[in-house]
C-alpha cells in the first residue's frame, strides 16, 4: 500500500538532487573562472612582481572558492529529503490534495498500529492519497530554472575565458602562470619609454649616469615611446635619494606635455616634455618617466651651487646735451632706464671664482667682461644704443665649466627724447568770439629733457597774404614737471573786426641740440570774429538747449522716482519684492548712473557746460545779467546735487542691491523709501530750476529774437539808401534788370521781417505773464508797426525809396521801443503786482468798513418789524458787497495768493448767506453771517498786511541774504577744495613725484581754486550793513589766492593746505557773525497765505539747495543793473518805494525796539472773549458816521 505513495517521493527526491547539483556545479564554476579574471586582470593592472602579494591573491581566492563550494554545492546536497518534507513541498505546489499525501504516508507507517485509528479509516485515506496522485505531474513540483540560470552563467564565462585564452594566449598563459604558479614571468610590454637629449637622440642617462644641475635652476625632460604613441597618462616621478630604498617618498609628479618635434635625422617624433623644477633643500634627487605598462630606471639628480651675484653697482652717465649729473643705481639694483647715448659702467662681485664671463644685451653681440685675479670681481661698460626695452645679463660659466641656465636678467629701457607734448587746453574746440572779447587760453606743455620756448602761432584764414604770427608764450623750462602757461588773447583791444578768422595752434620747441630740433604742435582751433548780437544768439540757443536736456533728464527722474514707488506698493502690499523686480532696481541703479553723469559729470555734465557758458559770456563781456544769473543758478545747483545728493542716491541704491543680494527674501520697504525721498529731493532742485528759469528763457528768446529784428532792419535801411540817386523814384520798367532783381529782393526781405514781427507779437500776446500788464504787441498794433513795415515793402517793389526810407526809420524807432519793452517787462509786471497788491489791500479796508456799517444798520432794523421795502434794501446793498467781495476774491487769484483766495471766498459766501437771509422773512440769521464776514475780511487784511510788510523787510535785508549765500555757498566749495588738497598731496607722497594723472588733478585744482578767489571777489555786501565787511572779504579772497599760487607752484603741502584753512576759519567767523542778516525765510509770510500754489518767491536769488530752503527767483538780476531781459521782481521794486516812503512817515523815526511791538502788534489776533466786544465797537463807529448821535441812547460798554 505504501509503494506507490513512495514512488513518486522518490522519483522527485532524484529530480531535486540533479537540480541542486547543476545549481552548485554551476554557481562554483562561474566564481572560479570570475575569480581568476579578477586577480589576473588586477595583477596586470599593478603589475604584482612580488609572488607574496600574488600568493596572498592566490590564497584569498582558494578560500573564495571552498566557501562558494561549500555553500551551494555540499551543503545542499547533504541535506536529507525526508517523505514528508518532500510530501510537504508537493502539497504546497497542490493545494487541492488538503494533506491527504502526508496524511496518507503517516498512517500507511502506522496502518498496523491499532492506537493511531481504524484500519479501515487509515486505509481509505491511503487510497485517496494514491488516486489524488495519480492526477497530479510530480515534475513540476520544482522548477529547474535557477539551475539552469546557473548553469548559462557558468557557461558564459567559461566562453569569455577561452576567447581570451584563444585570443591572447601569451597574455592569459603568462596571468594563469603567475597566479596559480607563482610564476616570475613578467607580463608583456607594450610601451618603451626613453629619455632624450635637447636633439633628440637618446639620452646617456642611466641610474649610475645622472644629471648635474645648478641649484634654483629647472631642467627640461624630453620622453620618448619606442614602442608607439606615448600614453596619455604618462607623468614624471621625482623623489628623495637619501636612505633605503623602500622609505625613499615621492616628491613630486609632473604630467608629459604631448608635441610633436623633428628631431636631427629630420624626422616627426611625438614627445613628451615636462619642466622639472628641484624643490630647495635637497641635495641628491631621483627622477623617472612612468606611462602605460613600463617605467624608467630612476635616474640620479645632483644639485650643484651654481655662480651667482653678490653685489652689483651700475653707474649711469648721461649725455652731455642733457645736462644732468652721472646717476649711481643703488647697491643691487640692475634696471637701467637712461638716455640714447648714456653710457652704463658695471661692477659686480660673484659667490664663486669665474672661469669665463660675458655681457649679453638683447640680440646684440656680447661683450667681454674684465675679470680679477681672484676671479670674483668683474667690470664692464657699455652705451645704450637702442630705444625700446630689452635686457642684460651677465653670462657666467665656474671653473667646472657650470653655467646658470636662467641668469639674474635686469631691464634696459632705452629712452629716445620724444617730440614735445604741447596740448591747447582751453579753448577745447572752435569758437566764436567778438570783437571786444577778452579769450582767455590755457596751454599745457611737457618735455623730457626740457623746452627751450613756446609760442602761440596765429594764420588768418580770410586774409589775403597775410602771414602768420608767432607770439612767444614762454622761454626755456626743465624738464622736470608739466608747464602751465595762461595767456588773453587779444593783447591789444581793437584788433579784432567782424569776419576775421584764424587758424591757432601751439608750437613747443625741446632743448636738444644733437639732432634738428624737434617740434611739438597741438591741435588746431579755429577761431571766428562774430558780431555782439550773433554771439549773444549762440549763447542763448546753447542755454535753450541745456534746459531743455535738464528737462528731459527731470522726466527721466520723475519716471524712475514713479518706478521706485511702484516696488514701494510691492513691498507694503506683499512684505517682499516680486522675483523681476530685482532687474528693475538694478535697471533703475544703471539709469541714476547715467543721469548722474549727465548732470555732474566733471567733463561733460550739465554744470560743467554753465560753467562754460558763463566764462563764454565774462570773455566775449556779453553783458546778460539775468542769463548770468541763470547760468550760475544751474552750475551751482547741480554742482550741489554733485556734491551730495546724487552721491547719496547712487550709494542708496547700491545698498538696496547688495541688500537683495545677501537676503533676496528681506523687505527693502525702508531703503525704498529712503531712494524715494532722495530722487524726490532731486526732481525738487530740477524742477524748481526749470519752472523758475524757463520763463526768463523764452523772454530772453524772444528779446533776442527782436534785437535780430532790429539789425535786419537796420541792414535792410542802408541797403535802402545805398541805392544810386539817379534810380530814385523811376518807374520800374525803367531800371536794369539788376537794379529791378535788387529791388524785389529787399522788399521781399521786408515783407519777411513783418511777418517775423507778425509772429514774434503773437508769441508775445500769447504768454501768460502779459494778461494782466501791458504788453508789448499792443503797442505795435498801436503805431501799426506790421502795416508800416508791408508798406515799406511796397514802397521798395515800386522804387519809391524816400518814403521807403522814412518809414523804415520809423519802424526802427518802434522797434527800439519794443526792445526796452521786452527788457522792462518783468519790471512793469513787478510794478503792478505790488500795485494791485496794496490796491487790494485798500479795497479790503473799505469792504470790511462798509460790512461793518451794514450789520450795524441790519442790527438797528431786525429789532423791530422791519419793512419789506427795508429789508430789500439791505439786500441790495449786501448783494452789491458780495459781489465785490468776489471781485476781491479773482484779485486774490490772479495774485496767486492761494490762502488769501479761500479766506476772501469765505467772507463772499458769508455775505451771499446773509443777503439770502435778508431776502426771508425771518432776517434774524444776517446778523451772524455778516459778522462772520467782517471777521474772514480782517483775516483777509492781515494776511495781505503780513505780506506788504514782508515784501519791505525782504527787501532791507536781500543784499545781505544773497551775499551770505554766496559765501556760505563758497565756503562749501573751498572746504572740498582744501579736502582734494591733502588728497592729492597724500597721492604724490605715495608715488614720489608728480605723474601725469597727479598734474592734470593739480590742473584742476588749480583751476576751482581760482575760480573760487574771483567769485570771492565778486561778492559785493551792502556797505550799509557792515562797513568791516569789505575788509574781511579782501582778507579772505587773498588766503585763497596764496593757496592758489601755491598750486601755481606744485606745492600742495602746508604752503597751500594753510592758507585754505584759514580762509576757511575767517569764512566760518564771518557767517557766524552775520547769521542774523544771513538767509531767513522770507518768504514764510506769504506761504502763510500763498500756499503751495504760489510759484513766484518772495526771496529772489536763493538756490533751492541752500539750508534755508528758500526757492530762487526766476530771472532775478541785482536792482539797478541796467539792460536786463527779465527785469525786477516785486521785492526789489518795493525797495525804494517802500523805504523812502518809510523814511518819510512819522513812525519811521522811531526807537526800533518800538517799532517792532507796534508792526507785531497789528499782526496779534483779536482774544475770543473780546472779539464781539470789539465788533460792537466798530459797528458803533460805522453809525455814529451815518446819523447823529442820540443822547438819550447808552453806548454799549
Amino acid at each position: 500500500m505504501s509503494s506507490p505513495l513512495r514512488e513518486p517521493l522518490e522519483q522527485l527526491r532524484r529530480r531535486v538532487r540533479r537540480v541542486l547539483l547543476v545549481r552548485g556545479a554551476g554557481l562554483c564554476l562561474a566564481t572560479g573562472v570570475a575569480g581568476t579574471a579578477l586577480a589576473v586582470g588586477f595583477d596586470w593592472l599593478l603589475h604584482l612582481d612580488n609572488s607574496t602579494h600574488r600568493g596572498a591573491m592566490l590564497c584569498g581566492l582558494v578560500l573564495v572558492h571552498i566557501a562558494a563550494t561549500w555553500h551551494w554545492l555540499i551543503a545542499p546536497l547533504l541535506a536529507p529529503l525526508s517523505d514528508l518534507a518532500l510530501a510537504a513541498r508537493i502539497e504546497q505546489r497542490f493545494p487541492e490534495l488538503q494533506d491527504r499525501l502526508a496524511s496518507g504516508l503517516q498512517f500507511a507507517r502506522d496502518l498496523d498500529d491499532p492506537r493511531v485509528g481504524s484500519r479501515d479509516l487509515k486505509r481509505g485515506v491511503i487510497d485517496s492519497a494514491i488516486e489524488a496522485m495519480q492526477h497530479i505531474d510530480i515534475d513540476t513540483v520544482i522548477e529547474p530554472r535557477t539551475a539552469r540560470r546557473a548553469a548559462l552563467v557558468a557557461t558564459g564565462l567559461v566562453a569569455v575565458g577561452l576567447a581570451l585564452v584563444a585570443f591572447r594566449p601569451l597574455e592569459a598563459g603568462t596571468g594563469l602562470g603567475r597566479l596559480y604558479l607563482l610564476s616570475s614571468e613578467q607580463w608583456p610590454r607594450t610601451v618603451d619609454l626613453q629619455f632624450l637629449d635637447s636633439t633628440l637622440a637618446p639620452s646617456p642617462w642611466d641610474g649610475r649616469h645622472g644629471v648635474r644641475l645648478p641649484a634654483g635652476e629647472s631642467i627640461e625632460l624630453q620622453v620618448v615611446n619606442t614602442r608607439g604613441d606615448l600614453p596619455p597618462e604618462s607623468v614624471i616621478e621625482l623623489r628623495h635619494a637619501d636612505g633605503p630604498v623602500r622609505t625613499r617618498r615621492i616628491l613630486a609628479v609632473q604630467s608629459l606635455e604631448q608635441s610633436t618635434q623633428r628631431g636631427s635625422a629630420d624626422r616627426l617624433r611625438d614627445v613628451g616634455t615636462s619642466l622639472l623644477v628641484p624643490p630647495e633643500g635637497f641635495e641628491k634627487l631621483e627622477f623617472r618617466a612612468r606611462g602605460g605598462d613600463d617605467a624608467t630606471e630612476w635616474i640620479p639628480l645632483s644639485m650643484i651651487p651654481p655662480p651667482l651675484l653678490e653685489s652689483l653697482g651700475v653707474v649711469l652717465i648721461p649725455p652731455a646735451y642733457t645736462g644732468q649729473p652721472l646717476r649711481r643705481l643703488p647697491e643691487g639694483h640692475g634696471d637701467i632706464e637712461a638716455w640714447i647715448g648714456t653710457r652704463a659702467e658695471i661692477t659686480a662681485v660673484i659667490n664663486q671664482p669665474i672661469r669665463t664671463a660675458s655681457l649679453v644685451r638683447g640680440d646684440q653681440v656680447p661683450l667681454a667682461v674684465s675679470i680679477s685675479d681672484d676671479g670674483r670681481t668683474l667690470t664692464a661698460d657699455f652705451i645704450v644704443e637702442t630705444a625700446g626695452v630689452s635686457h642684460w645679463f651677465l653670462a657666467l660659466v665656474d671653473r667646472n665649466g657650470l653655467r646658470a641656465e636662467r641668469p639674474e636678467q635686469f631691464e634696459l629701457r632705452g629712452l629716445v627724447d620724444r617730440v614735445p607734448d604741447v596740448e591747447l587746453v582751453e579753448p577745447a574746440g572752435n569758437i566764436q568770439v567778438t570783437p571786444r572779447a577778452r579769450l582767455p587760453f590755457s596751454i599745457s606743455a611737457h618735455d623730457d629733457v626740457g623746452l627751450a620756448d613756446v609760442h602761440l602761432v596765429m594764420r588768418p584764414i580770410n586774409a589775403a597774404q597775410a602771414a602768420e604770427t608767432r607770439l612767444r608764450l614762454h622761454g626755456e623750462h626743465p624738464g622736470e614737471g608739466l608747464l602751465l602757461i595762461e595767456h588773453t588773447w587779444p593783447s591789444t583791444e581793437g584788433s579784432l573786426k567782424p569776419g576775421m578768422e584764424f587758424d591757432v595752434h601751439v608750437e613747443a620747441t625741446d632743448a636738444c641740440d644733437l639732432d634738428p630740433p624737434r617740434v611739438g604742435r597741438s591741435a588746431t582751433r579755429t577761431i571766428s570774429v562774430v558780431t555782439p548780437s550773433q554771439k549773444r544768439d549762440q549763447l542763448d540757443a546753447r542755454q535753450a538747449a541745456l534746459l531743455r536736456q535738464l528737462g528731459e533728464i527731470l522726466r527721466k527722474q520723475r519716471n524712475a522716482s514713479a518706478q521706485t514707488s511702484v516696488l514701494i506698493v510691492q513691498c507694503e502690499a506683499a512684505g517682499r519684492l516680486r522675483t523681476g523686480d530685482r532687474e528693475i532696481l538694478l535697471a533703475a541703479e544703471v539709469n541714476q548712473q547715467l543721469l548722474d553723469a549727465q548732470l555732474a559729470a566733471p567733463d561733460s555734465g550739465l554744470a560743467q557746460r554753465a560753467r562754460r557758458l558763463l566764462a563764454e559770456r565774462d570773455a566775449n563781456r556779453i553783458d546778460d545779467p539775468t542769463a548770468t544769473t541763470d547760468l550760475k543758478r544751474i552750475a551751482g545747483d547741480l554742482e550741489s546735487l554733485g556734491n551730495r545728493e546724487l552721491p547719496e542716491l547712487e550709494a542708496a541704491l547700491a545698498l538696496a542691491r547688495r541688500f537683495l543680494d545677501s537676503t533676496p527674501a528681506a523687505n527693502p520697504l525702508q531703503i525704498l523709501t529712503s531712494i524715494r525721498d532722495q530722487q524726490d529731493r532731486v526732481i525738487t532742485v530740477l524742477g524748481s530750476i526749470t519752472e523758475d528759469l524757463a520763463p526768463a528763457q523764452d523772454r530772453r528768446e524772444r528779446l533776442g529774437e527782436a534785437r535780430r529784428i532790429i539789425e535786419q532792419q537796420q541792414q535792410l535801411l542802408n541797403d535802402t539808401a545805398s541805392q544810386p540817386e539817379q534810380t530814385l523814384d523811376r518807374p520800374t520798367r525803367q531800371l536794369t534788370t539788376q537794379q529791378q532783381a535788387n529791388l524785389r529782393r529787399m522788399a521781399r526781405q521786408q515783407a519777411d521781417l513783418a511777418d517775423r514781427l507778425q509772429r514774434l507779437s503773437r508769441h508775445i500776446a500769447e504768454d501768460p505773464a502779459n494778461t494782466n500788464s501791458p504788453a508789448p504787441p499792443a503797442a505795435l498794433r498801436d503805431a501799426g508797426t506790421h502795416a508800416a513795415m508791408r508798406a515799406a515793402a511796397d514802397d521798395i517793389g515800386r522804387n519809391h525809396l524816400g518814403e521807403a526810407q522814412q518809414t523804415q526809420q520809423s519802424i526802427l524807432e518802434q522797434l527800439a521801443l519794443l526792445e526796452r519793452s521786452l527788457q522792462d517787462h518783468v519790471t512793469s509786471e513787478d510794478q503792478t503786482d505790488l500795485a494791485r497788491l496794496e490796491g487790494l489791500l485798500a479795497r479790503v479796508q473799505q469792504l470790511a468798513a462798509a460790512q461793518a456799517t451794514l450789520r450795524a444798520q441790519t442790527r438797528r432794523a431786525l429789532p423791530g418789524s422791519a419793512s419789506r421795502s427795508r429789508r430789500s434794501q439791505l439786500k441790495t446793498r449786501q448783494s452789491r458787497l458780495r459781489r465785490d467781495a468776489q471781485q476781491v476774491v479773482d484779485a486774490a487769484r490772479q495774485l496767486e495768493l492761494t490762502k488769501a483766495q479761500a479766506t476772501a471766498q469765505g467772507a463772499a459766501d458769508a455775505m451771499n448767506r446773509a443777503a439770502q437771509a435778508l431776502g426771508q422773512s425771518d432776517s434774524t440769521a444776517a446778523p451772524s453771517a455778516q459778522a462772520t464776514a467782517i471777521e474772514r475780511l480782517e483775516s483777509l487784511h492781515r494776511m495781505l498786511a503780513e505780506q506788504q510788510a514782508n515784501t519791505s523787510a525782504t527787501l532791507t535785508a536781500e543784499q545781505s541774504r544773497r551775499a551770505w549765500q554766496d559765501l556760505s555757498r563758497l565756503r562749501t566749495r573751498q572746504d572740498q577744495l582744501a579736502q582734494h588738497t591733502r588728497r592729492l598731496e597724500a597721492d604724490r607722497n605715495d608715488t614720489g613725484r608728480w605723474t601725469r594723472p597727479l598734474l592734470k588733478r593739480l590742473g584742476q585744482l588749480l583751476q576751482r581754486q581760482e575760480s573760487v578767489v574771483e567769485d570771492t571777489r565778486r561778492v559785493q555786501w551792502p556797505v550799509a550793513e557792515d562797513n568791516d565787511a569789505q575788509r574781511v572779504l579782501d582778507s579772505i579772497s587773498l588766503k585763497m589766492q596764496l593757496a592758489a599760487d601755491s598750486l601755481k607752484q606744485r606745492q600742495t603741502g602746508p604752503q597751500a593746505q594753510q592758507p585754505q584753512q584759514q580762509a576757511l576759519a575767517q569764512l566760518d567767523r564771518w557767517l557766524s557773525q552775520t547769521r542774523t542778516t544771513g538767509p531767513r525765510d522770507g518768504s514764510a509770510a506769504a506761504s502763510s497765505m500763498t500756499g503751495t500754489a504760489k510759484t513766484r518767491p518772495a526771496t529772489p536769488g536763493v538756490s533751492p539747495m541752500d539750508p534755508t530752503g528758500a526757492v530762487n527767483n526766476p530771472g532775478s538780476r541785482p536792482a539797478g543793473q541796467p539792460g536786463s531781459g527779465t527785469g525786477t521782481r516785486v521785492s526789489e521794486v518795493a525797495g525804494e518805494v517802500r523805504l523812502k516812503a518809510l523814511r518819510q512817515a512819522p513812525w519811521g523815526n522811531l526807537p526800533p525796539e518800538l517799532r517792532r511791538r507796534i508792526s507785531q502788534s497789528g499782526r496779534e489776533r483779536t482774544p475770543a472773549r473780546y472779539t464781539e466786544l470789539v465788533r460792537r465797537y466798530y459797528e458803533s463807529l460805522a453809525g455814529k458816521r451815518l446819523r447823529p448821535r442820540d443822547p438819550s441812547r447808552k453806548e454799549p460798554r
